[in-house]
């Protein structure tokens, strides 16, 4: 939870200061990012990124313009526990398929802080049991770019069940949402 609270303070702190204060001042004839409308982009979740839906997720992003990133993350999750001495091994899996969208508020440095949403649709499987879950995620976040091309991101915010598999309750507020991620423009 520490940890957790540490990423949501550092995150905010870039994207309330735009990037300036961590990010070189690059020359008006150079481009610091891939950021511009009509570049493609896919994205990979770092290992331990936070995605509470599935592990794995894998994006592929377009710029719709040089502000608004829209894409589709899909994630798959396979646990198997159980013993196999008495082929007593249960499988659950879970498959995601989450449309975002990132708006850009600032894309002159090599940190481009945004604001994102995503909306989660998951099936969840236990036991033999499929399980659909319906969510809403939103918040801010920050794309360090080392080079032209390539990103490092992570995003903080709020997470809402809207349809909760397994759990009784229709609705629950998620206090908390993260994930690392990846990006390779071109």
């Amino acid at each position: 939870m520490r940890k957790n609270v540490l990423a949501l303070l550092a995150v905010m702190s870039v994207s309330l200061l735009g990037g300036q204060a961590f990010a070189q001042e690059l020359r008006a004839d150079q481009a610091p990012n891939a950021l511009a409308a009509g570049k493609h982009s896919l994205s990979f979740a770092l290992p331990g990124g936070g995605n509470p839906y599935a592990s794995g997720a894998f994006g592929y992003w377009m710029m719709l313009t040089p502000e608004i990133n829209f894409g589709i993350n899909v994630g798959l999750g396979i646990d198997r526990q159980g013993n196999n001495v008495n082929d007593d091994v249960e499988t659950n899996w879970d498959l995601l398929l989450a449309p975002a969208l990132k708006f850009y508020t600032s894309r002159r440095s090599v940190v481009a802080p945004y604001y994102f949403a995503q909306l989660n649709l998951r099936l969840h499987d236990t036991g033999g049991n499929t399980d659909p879950e319906l969510g809403l995620a939103g918040g801010l976040g920050v794309e360090w770019f080392p080079v032209t091309y390539f990103s490092v991101g992570g995003h903080a915010g709020l997470g809402i069940d809207i349809l909760r598999a397994g759990n009784g309750e229709p609705i629950a507020v998620g206090t908390f949402t993260s994930g690392l991620s990846a990006q390779i423009y071109f």
